[in-house]
């Protein structure tokens, strides 16, 4: 939605640091079929994306830095919708048309277990 209402170019690819180490270990965790493991490291990187959002504050007309890390948020969140998709297929066409609309959407509730 901000990279669409900012109309900022869109870089694919980029990622923050932090993203690809909570990448490895939720394949990791993939890997040894530890689902409970996925849902909750799922869980944490959906907690530090919105933790950025609000630090870093890139809807900001003041964030110096705004579309670079917008443009890491945004695909670190359809990484992150690809592993939900996974898990959570009822919740897969919500995801691909909030990514598609480029619209306002909520769409990762904390998984439980």
């Amino acid at each position: 939605h901000l990279i669409d209402s900012k109309d900022i170019d869109i870089v694919a690819g980029r990622k923050s640091q932090a993203h690809i180490n909570a990448a490895e270990d939720i394949n990791e965790a993939f890997e040894q079929y530890n689902f409970r493991r996925v849902h909750e490291l799922l869980n944490i990187e959906v907690t530090r994306l919105n933790k950025r959002i609000n630090d870093e504050r890139p809807y900001d007309d003041k964030c110096p830095n705004a579309p670079e890390i917008l443009n890491e948020i945004r695909n670190e969140l359809i990484w992150v919708a690809s592993i939900y998709k996974l898990i959570l297929k009822s919740s897969a066409p919500a995801i691909e048309e909030a990514f598609n609309l480029n619209k306002k959407a909520s769409l990762f509730k904390k998984l439980t277990y």
